[in-house]
């Protein structure tokens, strides 16, 4: 799991997994939760030997959250700036819903999977 992960990092930048499944999603727009977001700063490449353990370490943290059945959630990340950004999300497939939860959940931005773009999100400043 953790190889899958960190072979969509490196292809993609980033990644929107389920435990439940072991798929990344294709579609709808990924939410991400209040308070489960996680910084790390890189020093170097990012490798399997240098994700690896800081990404079970955040899924180990995080496991009960993440195999709720009642709820589905994702574990996601992605690389800016050198800066791995983890989080847990959920899946809207109406961009409205997702933008008005990502609002709720105080959020940026939402990522729209298909097209795999960032949304940001409008708070009317």
């Amino acid at each position: 799991m953790i190889t899958k992960i960190v072979n969509k990092i490196k292809e993609e930048n980033g990644f929107t997994y389920s435990l439940l499944t072991g798929e990344f999603p294709k579609s709808g727009y990924a939410v991400s939760l209040k308070d489960h977001e996680q910084k790390i700063k890189l020093s170097g490449e990012a490798t399997l030997a240098s994700l690896g353990p800081i990404l079970g370490n955040y899924i180990k943290k995080n496991i009960e959250k993440l195999l709720t059945l009642d709820s589905f959630y994702y574990v996601g990340g992605w690389i800016d700036d050198n800066t791995l950004y983890l989080d847990i999300s959920t899946i809207r497939m109406d961009r409205l819903k997702a933008e008005r939860l990502g609002k709720k959940n105080e959020q940026i931005s939402i990522f729209d999977l298909e097209n795999k773009k960032e949304i940001k999100l409008d708070y009317g400043k």
